[in-house]
Order: structure tokens, then sequence, then C-alpha cells
């Protein structure tokens, strides 16, 4: 008897040393359709103002394969393309994105500081009014580019829209 509680221990413990450094062959690995190893984050923060329609354009015709964006809910639950919780480092204009409606969201400033680059500025060659873009647009104009949408806040409601 004690053989075999024996044999079985020593063959459990085997079979999970196994299984947990080859997990695959019990689950297959997952096939993805595509490797992105070009990933424009934010649509490439520092070439343009950030999450707006220029960046991911730009983005694209630098042959990125996904576009990284940031999503936020407005007052009058329109999903948009904004990174921060307050719209300050980007517009200039105190205060959460749930608080506007769309229609009054103010424009992006036409000089920002880069993420993750203290001291440096992006400043667009193109000094006209830069807009906050509804999701919807960034869908409609790359329908055939990989995006990555990173949820800014756990919101069922951002997440059904």
């Amino acid at each position: 008897m004690l053989e075999v509680l024996t044999a079985f221990v020593a063959g459990y413990v085997f079979a999970s040393f196994v299984l947990l450094r080859r997990p695959h062959l019990l689950h297959p690995r997952k096939k993805f359709p595509f490797v992105a190893r070009h990933i424009s984050h934010r649509g490439g923060a520092g070439e343009n103002i950030e999450n707006t329609k220029k960046a991911f354009l730009f983005a694209v015709q630098s042959n990125t394969q996904m576009l990284e964006l940031d999503c936020r809910l407005t007052k009058d639950n329109q999903v948009v393309v904004f990174h921060d919780c307050d719209l300050q480092r980007c517009t200039g204009r105190s205060g959460p994105i749930s608080d506007f409606d769309y229609s009054s969201l103010p424009h992006y400033l036409n000089r920002l500081s880069v993420f993750l680059e203290p001291g440096q500025d992006f400043e667009p060659s193109d000094p006209s009014p830069t807009p906050i873009i509804p999701l919807r647009e960034v869908f409609e104009a790359f329908p055939d580019v990989a995006i990555n949408i990173d949820i800014k806040v756990n919101d069922d409601r951002l997440i059904s829209e």
C-alpha cells in the first residue's frame, strides 16, 4: 500500500512539474491574428498632439500596426478619445471630461508636454484648433487598423457605449 501511495505522489509531483513548465501540453497556445511590432501609443505622442485624428493618421502613414488610445465618457454619454482625467494639461481648462457635454469640450492646446519626457514639448506646425474626437471617428477613419483601447474609468456605461 505504501508503494502505491508513494508512486501516486511521485507521479502527481512529476506531472505537476511538467505541466507547470509546459502548460501548452494541456492548453493549446493562443494563435494571434498578427504580431504588432509597431504600436503607436496615443497615436505617437511627441510626433503629434496625442490622441487626435492627426496623430492617428500620421501613425498609420508611418506604417504602424496598432493604434493605442484612451477613452473617457462625456456628460452626454459620448465616448471620446482622451487620456487624462482632467482637461487642464491638454486644453488649459480645468475639470473632468465627464462634467462637459461633447459640444462644449475645449480644443487641445497648441503646445503640449510630451508624456514621459519631462521638459520636452510638442508644438504642431499647423496652429489650427485640434478637437477632442469621438471614438467612432477613429473606427470610421481607420477600419482596417488594429486598435488597443484603454478604458480609463471602470464605468459600465463607457464599456457598453
